[in-house]
């Protein structure tokens, strides 16, 4: 993805390395006074680099949003299917439109419905 789809702007990026700038003088004022020795100790933050490692963290999120949906979807399909063996075909298709209808964001909520239906049940996993 790039960063214009994940969502990093221009301007944020700016601001963070003008934050970045700043902090590096606060945290070494003595060495801010010869630019050349700050540079030495301290490289200045790049637009490309700041760039890169808001890409990098909102990747990280990204693949742990998508983990976390994957888990979810595989723990209802495990709950959804301990539950099957318990009630008809007709009952789980009519709690699937259940799901579909209160619950419309998707699979974390299912695998709750189907956790706390198979712990009512007394079924595990």
């Amino acid at each position: 993805m790039s960063s214009g789809e994940l969502g990093i702007s221009d301007s944020h990026v700016a601001r963070r390395v003008k934050r970045l700038e700043q902090r590096r003088h606060e945290e070494l004022p003595l060495f801010a006074t010869v630019p050349a020795l700050l540079d030495q100790f301290a490289p200045p933050p790049t637009v490309e680099g700041v760039r890169a490692e808001l890409e990098g963290m909102q990747q990280e999120v990204l693949d742990r949003l998508a983990r976390s949906h994957a888990w979810a979807q595989a723990r209802a399909t495990q709950y959804r299917a301990r539950v099957g063996e318990y009630i008809t075909e007709d009952q789980l298709q009519h709690m699937d439109a259940y799901i579909e209808r209160a619950y419309p964001r998707g699979e974390c909520y299912a695998a709750d419905y189907w956790r706390t239906l198979a712990t009512r049940l007394g079924v595990t996993l």
